[in-house]
């Protein structure tokens, strides 16, 4: 990895700066985190076992991964956009169904003609970025501003590279729930991350909260630089406008920087930026993108507002670069089709039907799982009692962990546990994706009612 702020020497074509990004494999294609791979890991043991592991119980056929978007159906309702990317990679054996997937590839390859020897890639995948996030906050967006990632692990990594630096001193505020990445990557770092409380129903008191943390760690003659914020939250709900105002308000006090994930595709004028604008303050806001949420495809995009020139370039210093596949791919994603229905709406259709197919668990004693704004995920509340608390206690492991190993020994249906994400003592979660087939959704979801039913007894003859 290069050293932080060592910016780039010389002027490079787009060739040679692809080559500049380490791909880290293990940071791939892992939005859940290092607890849901456990989980994986298991139901891989339970389908090659043939029969579930560990107590007796039925034979598992099928493995459900709700735990992640179905990659195959949600590759065929955008799969336009991979012909596009394929294209532009130079796949000589890509069939072309779609004049118009042709035609924007065809664009692609020219523009990068006219850029060769642009520093940070040809520009044109950031252009469209761009378009796509001015339509979507409503302000006007530079390319300049766009730093394209291979995904939100190597996001996370690269913000906290830049922001933390090597101070020992050096805080990042972690919402908990909040995203995996920049808990476990600021762990892996050797950086200090300090959780905050989130709560859906009163940011006021999360706000506040926040507040006292940041005096306490002042006290300590710590040095807080950042405050992560997930937007749309882990369970699906977006932050009201006051509270992104009072969070915008506390950062300009404290002087930090917002690294807001932002992997919403429907709403417009509700990012941080866009609020940072209307109420005139110049807060730092690192507006944040991953295309994994919704697809498994390594791409996502770093927006850079009231942040120095030379922090825009230290992050394409240090960010790993997606391959010209994955800009190509992003690119085409986050452009309107002009000659048939957005690929795009289609994507946030699906995760609003299944939001709302969520209702048959809300009506299960037991879990509480108010219904999802926005998103490609859902973070329902449970109570676990009897058998599976037990062994939690036994095992001396988060009681939602142990519920979720259970149930895919039960059912052969992953979903993650809300440990990996954090949460409030004494409160559990499993967190599922929006972004499956309404009868394979359906389906788990009736596997999921039986399974948390029957889990206070267990499973004994």
């Amino acid at each position: 990895m290069a050293c932080l702020f060592t910016a780039r020497s010389g002027s490079c074509g787009w060739r040679q700066v692809l080559k500049l990004g380490i791909i880290r494999p293990r940071e791939q294609r892992r939005p859940c985190g290092s607890v849901t791979d456990r989980v994986v890991q298991h139901a891989r043991a339970v389908l090659c076992a043939g029969a579930s592991a560990g107590s007796q119980g039925p034979a598992i056929e099928k493995i459900i991964p709700l735990h992640s978007a179905d990659a195959q159906f949600v590759r065929t309702i955008l799969s336009q956009h991979e012909v596009v990317a394929r294209l532009v990679a130079g796949d000589k054996e890509v069939s072309v169904t779609s004049p118009e997937a042709n035609s924007r590839a065809r664009s692609y390859l020219d523009a990068m003609q006219r850029q060769e020897g642009i520093a940070n890639g040809p520009s044109i995948f950031r252009e469209s970025v761009a378009n796509f996030v001015t339509h979507r906050d409503d302000m006007e967006t530079s390319p300049d501003s766009i730093v394209l990632t291979s995904g939100s692990w190597p996001s996370a990594r690269a913000l906290l590279q830049v922001l933390l630096g090597a101070s020992e001193d050096a805080v990042v505020l972690l919402p908990s729930p909040g995203p995996p990445a920049y808990r476990e990557t600021s762990a892996s770092m050797g950086q200090l991350g300090v959780s905050y409380l989130v709560d859906d129903n009163d940011w006021d008191r999360t706000v506040s909260e926040l507040g006292q943390t940041l005096h306490e760690l002042r006290q300590k003659q710590r040095h807080p630089r950042a405050l992560v914020v997930a937007n749309p939250s882990l369970s699906g709900r977006l932050i009201a406008k006051t509270a992104i105002d009072a969070l915008l308000e506390l950062a300009h006090g404290q002087g930090l920087a917002i690294i807001a994930q932002e992997d919403n595709l429907a709403t417009r004028g509700l990012s941080f930026r866009n609020a940072a604008k209307e109420i005139g303050l110049a807060v730092p806001v690192f507006s944040c993108f991953s295309a994994c949420a919704y697809t498994g495809q390594d791409g996502g995009y770093i927006v850079c507002d009231f942040v120095p020139h030379d922090m825009i370039s230290h992050l394409h210093a240090v960010v790993d670069c997606p391959t010209l596949k994955s800009q190509a791919w992003l690119a085409s994603l986050l452009s309107p089709w002009t000659s048939q229905e957005s690929c795009l709406d289609k994507v946030v259709q699906t995760a609003d039907r299944n939001a709302q197919l969520l209702s048959k668990l809300a009506g299960v004693e037991g879990i509480r799982c108010p219904l999802a704004d926005s998103g490609a995920y859902a973070l329902p509340r449970i109570i676990v009692k009897g058998f599976v608390m037990k062994k939690a206690i036994s095992l001396a492991t988060p009681a939602d962990q142990i519920y979720c190993l259970e149930m895919v020994s039960r059912t052969g249906v992953i979903a993650s546990p809300g440990s990996g994400f954090g949460q409030r003592p004494g409160f559990f979660h499993f967190r599922i994706s929006l972004m499956h087939k309404e009868a394979t959704f359906v389906a788990a979801l009736e596997h999921i009612k039986a399974f948390h039913a029957e889990h206070p007894t267990g499973w004994f003859r």
